[in-house]
């Protein structure tokens, strides 16, 4: 649902990724909504264009275990 709303209203996603080893969290990149698939009652396929490296810490540190979260 947030992806289809992104998407509705232009808006990028940043995409983090999560602390892995001694690495803490950090936006990887943003991109744009291209297309949402349904695939069943709860999964989707979303694909992704137009993606801008960042490699910048977040603003708000995820709490582990986050998939998503809004600042």
């Amino acid at each position: 649902m947030r992806c289809r709303a992104m998407a509705e209203k232009n808006q990028p996603i940043r995409v983090h990724r999560c602390d892995w080893g001694s690495q803490g969290p950090v936006l990887c990149c943003e991109c744009e909504v291209a297309a949402i698939r349904e695939i069943d009652e709860h999964q989707y396929h979303v694909e992704f264009k137009n993606h801008r490296v960042l490699q910048i810490l977040p603003l708000v540190r995820p709490v582990r275990g986050q998939a998503c979260y809004e600042v």
